[in-house]
């Protein structure tokens, strides 16, 4: 007789499946003890935007991507082929304020901020501020960002003291 031993399947994964904008991730199968050759390919369908380079994941653009994993079979495990979706996060922006001088004159007045950590190749990123007219102690901040890649959501230094002197009359 003849005894015919087959491969088997697993149920594969791959380890992580966020990342923040601006960070790569690097794709690694998870699902069983053995090591895998897999290769990684972009699908259509998703939200964002990314490329895969030597095994790694570089957003593009925020939202969600496909990415279809295709597994080699090895000795003892057929061919897997499956499908994840990586979410893109928006990355937290660091601000750094520059605080003028102001006088009260009826309008508004607010400090300029500035993004620290924009990633490589990435125009300005323009800040909104809300700021104050009323002369007085406020805090500006930062409402708003011009590219959707960044976020205020988890940010550091978003907003600021600033003082609005009054008018001296003489």
């Amino acid at each position: 007789f003849t005894v015919t031993i087959l491969r088997a399947s697993e149920e594969l994964s791959l380890e992580n499946t966020e990342v923040v904008y601006g960070d790569e991730l690097e794709l690694e199968v998870q699902g069983s003890e053995e090591s895998y050759q897999a290769t990684y390919e972009i699908l259509d369908g998703g939200t964002g935007s990314a490329d895969i380079q030597d095994g790694k994941l570089i957003p593009g653009h925020v939202g969600s991507v496909r990415v279809k994993v295709t597994v080699a079979a090895t000795n003892t495990h057929e061919e897997s082929v499956f499908t994840e979706v990586i979410t893109i996060l928006p990355r937290p922006v660091v601000l750094d304020w520059a605080v003028g001088e102001y006088t009260y004159d009826k309008t508004e007045h607010k400090p300029v901020a500035k993004v620290t950590n924009p990633v490589a190749g990435d125009a300005d990123v323009v800040v909104t501020v809300e700021g104050a007219v009323d002369a007085g102690d406020h805090v500006a901040k930062a409402t708003a960002l011009s590219d959707d890649n960044y976020t205020l959501t988890g940010g550091t230094n978003v907003e600021v003291e600033f003082t609005v002197k009054p008018i001296v009359v003489g």
